[in-house]
């Protein structure tokens, strides 16, 4: 009877082993699945990344010919692009008798005060910096830190604050140094 029951125990033992070991092979292949599964999306999310990025590249291109095309219609160059050739432009039609030829040919959008070299660009910044490109840069910024201090001075004294006195001072000091040295002889062309 003892050996029977240890026979029971040992294939009982074994059937408990080979259930097991199905087990872990199943869970193993669902596992080896995932990961297969996880390896394909990650391929499918790294395409689509490529192909977003490539997209992308393409609509930044495009938005900085759009921004070269504006630039040069608001400074009225001719559009010249590097890609296409030029179109072969008709002559201009002669105006009309009765409408006046203009007396002075266009301003160019880069003046001998700006762009030139040693000088700053021509830009809006730059000329409101240097008040209409009167004044040399550091000297246009210390006169604005001067308006600036003398205009926070005012709100200061509004304000009933004991430094604008201070403010005030160092304000109108910012703009005498910058008067006092005067308009810098810009070079003639």
């Amino acid at each position: 009877a003892a050996s029977s029951s240890s026979q029971l125990g040992g294939e009982s033992a074994g059937r408990v082993a080979e259930a097991a070991e199905a087990q872990v092979e199943s869970q193993a292949q669902r596992i080896y699945a995932a990961a297969v599964e996880a390896e394909r999306a990650w391929m499918k999310a790294k395409i689509a990344n490529e192909k977003a990025a490539a997209v992308a590249a393409e609509k930044a291109k495009a938005a900085r010919e759009a921004q070269v095309s504006l630039l040069r219609i608001l400074h009225k160059e001719p559009n010249i692009t590097t890609n296409a050739p030029a179109p072969a432009q008709a002559p201009a039609p002669s105006p009309a008798p009765s409408t006046p030829a203009p007396s002075s040919p266009a301003p160019s959008p880069k003046s001998s005060k700006c762009g030139g070299e040693g000088q700053l660009e021509c830009t809006t910044f730059s000329k409101v910096l240097t008040f209409g490109y009167s004044t040399v840069a550091w000297r246009g910024f210390v006169d604005w830190l001067g308006i600036f201090c003398t205009l926070i001075a005012l709100l200061a004294w509004r304000c009933h604050r004991g430094y604008s006195i201070f403010l005030f001072v160092c304000g109108g000091l910012l703009i005498v140094l910058g008067v006092m040295h005067g308009a810098p002889s810009m070079p003639s062309r």
